[in-house]
């Protein structure tokens, strides 16, 4: 491990990575030195949200108290390309170990580099820099490479707990880093259950009509995560991190190319940049949190392939499972009933019904109970038949043309209104006459 000489113009690795002193904070130049050395590419955009994620961790590693035995952004880079010549090896592997000082079973901790460290042995290589090393620090360093530089959320539980709702994938010490990553993503052959992911399944109506909430992950292994219990979706939005993956050249990339390229396409799927209505909605997500997620995650381009369910080999059981819990939500008040049209018969239904009743016999309020009872049970009706619908398309998937969709919707419309003016006049003259009776002598 050779550490550069620090030029004038260049950036200082020398700085130390869990430090709280502004003189080590992360600059341009520095930024634009990892991302090189990390992804072996520049990048198009800056990359906000994934340094504001670095800066994170780093701070949560220094205020958790968990010893690490590397000191500085050059020691971080090396142990990178050191893991990276050796992810067939064990973790517990003398190959993985000799990047460190000679690991031993003491009490005594590595020296504190804010205390035990000059600048000329910052310049040295980790393994000259001390005498020993305990291992404890030398786990939790590898632990905190892989967490910067994969995004995995490997650690251990004192680091875990302000992350609330990440998962916390183990790697045990007798697992190489290929054999933790293939645990972490496994690859899955399923049958086709439908023809192509619709149009409709995208993050904006998952919020907006499924009543989901969306929350933005920095974790990849939590990506399409749904938890059924609290209503959320989390979404893996650092594309600038998974190009920079992609265009890592051979043998250094550690993550499978598919893996990156349909978490790619999962993005373009669930925010497709088509769509206005989801841009719109993106780009008022993005505004309000700002730096802390990517803006590139609304705008990827979605593949001739996409659409096809069977191409996803990672993502393809999570997006179904998600796709299944849209379809079986139903929309918990007017607004969400409103854009609901994934079933324009279920719309024109029960909106022709509504409003015929609302503008004709609004002002009784016996007939007024009446309607609202009748209203909810014909949704009732209308939810079951469509859930039905669905449940019939998975086994037997038919194209219908829209042409005839819409002639379908329109006739039950009208249905809908000659019955609901039949019913409703019905309904006045009897409250009228009611009224107006004569009493017999």
């Amino acid at each position: 491990m050779s550490i550069p000489s620090i030029r004038s113009n260049g950036p200082n690795l020398s700085k130390l990575l869990l430090s709280e002193n502004p003189d080590d904070a992360l600059d341009k130049r520095l930024q634009d030195y990892i991302i090189a050395s990390l992804w072996s590419s520049k990048q198009n955009q800056e990359s906000f949200a994934y340094f504001e994620y670095f800066k994170l961790e780093c701070k949560t590693w220094r205020l958790s108290g968990s010893a690490v035995a590397i000191q500085t952004y050059q020691d971080f880079l090396d142990l990178v390309d050191h893991l990276k010549r050796n992810r067939n090896e064990k973790r517990s592997a003398s190959a993985v170990l000799d990047f460190f000082p000679p690991i031993q079973p003491t009490d005594e901790k590595t020296p504190l580099p804010e205390e035990e460290s000059t600048l000329e042995q910052l310049q040295m290589p980790l393994r000259e820099r001390f005498p020993y090393c305990d291992p404890a620090s030398a786990t939790n360093s590898i632990f905190l490479v892989v967490r910067l530089w994969l995004m995995l959320n490997v650690g251990s539980s004192a680091i875990l707990s302000p992350f609330y709702g990440r998962s916390s994938p183990d790697w045990t010490e007798d697992q190489s880093l290929d054999t933790f990553i293939d645990a972490c993503f496994p690859a899955s052959e399923w049958g086709p259950r439908l023809s192509q992911w619709p149009y409709s399944l995208n993050a904006y109506n998952l919020q907006r009509i499924g009543g989901f909430k969306i929350i933005w992950t920095d974790h990849l292994a939590d990506h399409l995560y749904l938890n059924e219990d609290l209503g959320t979706i989390n979404i893996y939005h650092h594309v600038q991190v998974t190009r920079g993956l992609l265009h890592t050249r051979s043998p250094d990339q550690a993550l499978p190319d598919r893996l990156i390229v349909e978490t790619l396409q999962t993005l373009a799927l669930l925010i497709p940049r088509a769509n206005r209505d989801c841009k719109r909605w993106f780009e008022s997500v993005h505004t309000k949190f700002a730096e802390n997620i990517d803006q590139g995650a609304g705008d990827v381009e979605l593949l001739h392939w996409a659409r096809s369910p069977e191409k996803y080999k990672f993502w393809g059981q999570r997006l179904i499972t998600i796709k299944m819990a849209y379809d079986d939500s139903e929309p918990k008040n007017l607004g969400q009933w409103w854009h609901d049209r994934r079933s324009k018969v279920q719309w024109y239904t029960f909106w022709g019904k509504y409003i015929s009743e609302s503008f004709l016999i609004g002002p009784n309020d016996a007939v007024s109970r009446t309607t609202c009872v009748e209203l909810r049970n014909a949704y009732s009706i209308s939810c079951s038949v469509r859930r039905s619908v669905l449940q019939l398309q998975h086994q037997h998937r038919k194209s219908a043309a829209d042409s005839q969709s819409r002639l379908v919707a329109i006739l039950v419309l009208i249905l809908t209104i000659v019955f609901g003016l039949i019913q409703s006049i019905t309904g006045v003259m009897q409250v009228y006459y009611a009224a107006h009776a004569v009493p017999s002598k």
